[in-house]
């Protein structure tokens, strides 16, 4: 009977009905028709409904519990096609028409060492990286993917490489000399102005477009378009602040 509102809300046809099933029983009064194609509204529904809107534009967010998860950009956008999360975060568009990409940022992916492989690379260049290991995430990591193609194209095969679970420890092996890595440039504006950690330079930038993934098919509720506005809105400030302070960082409009 609900088939299209639980298409349009992302749930299955029997939560929308035991949802209904509830507010009747709540309410002591029978607010739908059940017709042979479709429902209408009661006498009840249709005084009821009103104030069902009103309620809902009141945006009832405090008893709403977020639960954020780290993933790699496959692992989130099988998890927002199949509705097991409302929204993921990824750091470039996943091209899929069942999937509304909403850009937050667009940023260079920088690859950074220790000084002493930098001393290394001034004076033999990127033939003195071939006993470095490469420290990711992880081969389905996309700044992963990407590294070995820069790496690749300067002719340099790296036979070891890192895997850890945070971009911290990332950086923590990179300056204690154990390998190099690709990671966003925001990620290390402070290591680089204190020195701990070196940008080394590579043959063309690689440009990532971060933004929020969400199913086409789904409108949101008033919590989700109110945490979807904060991104943005936060997203917009930390752009201003590193186009002003290092210039790497632009904004897609």
């Amino acid at each position: 009977m609900f088939s299209r509102a639980a298409d349009r809300l992302g749930y299955v046809q029997s939560t929308i009905t035991s949802h209904i099933r509830h507010l009747e029983n709540a309410s002591g009064k029978k607010l739908f028709h059940r017709l042979p194609r479709g429902v209408e509204l009661t006498e009840a529904g249709l005084q009821l409904a009103p104030f069902a809107y009103q309620f809902l534009q009141l945006g009832q967010f405090t008893k709403i519990k977020l639960h954020l998860t780290p993933g790699l950009q496959n692992d989130i956008t099988a998890q927002v096609v199949n509705r097991s999360i409302d929204l993921g975060i990824v750091p470039k568009p996943p091209n899929r028409e069942d999937l509304l990409f909403m850009p937050l940022l667009e940023e260079k992916l920088t690859l950074i060492c220790s000084p002493s492989i930098w001393e290394h690379f001034e004076r033999l260049g990127w033939s003195s990286l071939y006993d470095c290991s490469l420290i990711s995430f992880g081969d389905q990591c996309i700044y992963h993917t990407y590294g070995r193609s820069v790496l690749e194209e300067a002719d340099v095969s790296l036979t070891d490489h890192l895997t850890f679970s945070s971009v911290e420890l990332i950086k923590q092996t990179v300056a204690c000399g154990m390998g190099i890595a690709f990671v966003p440039a925001s990620n290390i504006v402070q290591e680089l102005a204190a020195g701990t950690l070196v940008s080394l330079p590579y043959s063309y930038d690689i440009t990532l477009t971060h933004g929020i993934i969400t199913p086409k098919s789904i409108e949101h509720n008033d919590a989700s378009q109110a945490f979807i506005s904060h991104l943005r809105a936060h997203f917009s400030e930390h752009y201003v602040f590193f186009q002003k302070e290092k210039g790497a960082v632009s904004c897609s409009k």
